[in-house]
């Protein structure tokens, strides 16, 4: 997938005045690409406009201006976008309670472990997601995981093909969840994963 670039992101006062117009494409794109995961975990695909996103809103928080602040940011957030064949994620753990948040949230400790969220087809293998390194640190557990799932070539066809059934799927020894990928979603991630 196309890496962003610098005369991509706006600077803040030029972003500020098209934001509320960007806003609710936005929101409609990251609903359209969430997939609940029972109710404390939710995935979202990333894709170019997802992480370009990300990038200009911290431009905006942070008021950069300096372009090798904000190439900063960009080579911070491009390596999360995916090559071909892949699709790129944000896992979400969403706790609710604050006086149990930390105790909860220890609960999800491995969650980056090999083989805990992976694609389920039907009929068909698993494709396990792949965590960030910088996420795999045994000693801590966070809210916010990026993974990436490397998809075979033979398998890309199943995403658009409704003879297959496809699941997202989290096992861990304290938490289970298995959802349907909508076809809509799936169509979405056949043709990123064909990109160049």
């Amino acid at each position: 997938m196309k890496k962003i670039e610098l005369q991509e992101i706006m600077l803040p006062g030029e972003y500020e005045k098209i934001r509320s117009e960007i806003l609710p494409q936005i929101i409609a794109l990251k609903k359209r690409r969430r997939v609940p995961l029972g109710d404390k975990m939710s995935l979202v695909f990333e894709n170019h406009k997802t992480l370009w996103f990300q990038v200009q809103e911290m431009v905006r928080i942070e008021h950069m201006e300096k372009p090798e602040l904000i190439q900063e940011e960009l080579d911070v957030y491009n390596p999360l976008l995916p090559e071909r064949g892949q699709l790129s994620a944000t896992l979400f753990i969403e706790l609710t309670d604050p006086e149990r948040f930390l105790e909860e949230l220890q609960q999800f400790h491995g969650i980056e472990s090999e083989h805990t969220v992976y694609l389920e087809f039907q009929p068909g293998p698993r494709v396990f997601g792949e965590f960030d390194i910088l996420y795999r640190n045994p000693k801590k557990v966070t809210t916010v995981y990026f993974l990436k799932f490397t998809v075979p070539e033979d398998l890309w066809s199943d995403f658009d093909n409704p003879n297959t059934g496809l699941h997202l799927v989290v096992d861990h020894p304290n938490y289970y969840a298995r959802t349907q990928l909508p076809m809509e979603l799936r169509k979405e991630l056949a043709q990123e994963l064909r990109e160049p």
